[in-house]
């Protein structure tokens, strides 16, 4: 196996066990939320924090963390009316042009989030509020997030272009 075949593999596996982190997400907001909401109306008594946490902590992680498997699985949402009636060497072309504005947008947005997350790190940044909290791991899946799917379309702009652009 090549080396890049080695990455490409090692990758997925990180990957893989990001997804996990997005399902455990959605399973402790699910969790979470039903328990706020049983506790508020049957015992008058919410979770302190647990709108906080979810926005700020769970839904980054849900939103971000999945990124890179929307695109290796084909499911973000893309217009392809124009693109499939471009002819085979057009169609590569702008898929091509594409990903490079994708990978320029997630160049950009890793490295303001990154930023954001080191500032936040260093300055101690907190919530306060019902419950205090460190900001930084809160921002820290959007340049994570930002980084796999970075990663992910390199590895997609360097596959079969025939098979991107669905041509046999």
């Amino acid at each position: 196996m090549t080396p890049i075949g080695k990455f490409i593999n090692y990758f997925e596996k990180i990957d893989g066990a990001v997804i996990l982190l997005s399902n455990i997400s959605i399973m402790l907001m699910l969790i979470l939320i039903s328990a706020d909401t049983l506790g508020r109306y049957l015992f008058n008594q919410p979770i302190a924090g647990t709108y906080e946490f979810v926005t700020m902590y769970l839904f980054a992680g849900i939103v971000f963390l999945c990124l890179s498997n929307g695109l290796k699985e084909k499911s973000h949402i893309r217009v392809n009316v124009f693109v499939d009636r471009l002819p085979c060497n057009i169609k590569k072309i702008v898929l091509m042009a594409s990903d490079l504005i994708m990978l320029v947008f997630f160049a950009a947005l890793l490295y303001v989030s990154w930023q954001m997350t080191y500032e936040a790190f260093v300055t101690r940044e907190y919530y306060y509020g019902a419950v205090s909290f460190p900001l930084f791991p809160a921002y820290s899946v959007v340049p994570v997030g930002s980084l796999f799917m970075m990663v992910r379309i390199l590895i997609s702009m360097f596959s079969s272009e025939d098979e991107k652009a669905g041509v046999t």
